[in-house]
């Protein structure tokens, strides 16, 4: 069986703190990498009561949502185009809002 190696590529630098863990962890990182322009990354998905919501890739639950294209739940490529469908943003999201 070959070894599993976890590696984490992000868009982004990471920060020190970040980069501390992913080094404890033993991950290996490539920062600062481009990423495809035309991969849709905003997930678009129904509550358990129906409701449209969207996430993004930077949003608490962003990684715990499934997207189920048989009940019609997408991914999209801009917020614009999530709020034109009828989602609403998430409102478990990390940062501040506007």
């Amino acid at each position: 069986m070959a070894d599993i190696k976890p590696v984490f590529i992000t868009s982004t630098k990471l920060s020190d703190k970040a980069r501390k863990f992913s080094e404890i962890l033993k991950i290996t990182v490539e920062e600062d990498r481009a990423l495809d322009k035309n991969y849709p990354m905003i997930k678009c998905n129904l509550s358990s009561n129906g409701e449209k919501i969207f996430h993004l890739p930077f949003d608490q639950q962003y990684d715990k949502i499934k997207i189920e294209p048989e009940k019609k739940e997408q991914y999209v490529s801009t917020v614009k185009e999530a709020f034109e469908l009828g989602y609403r943003r998430a409102k478990r999201w990390r940062g501040d809002q506007e």
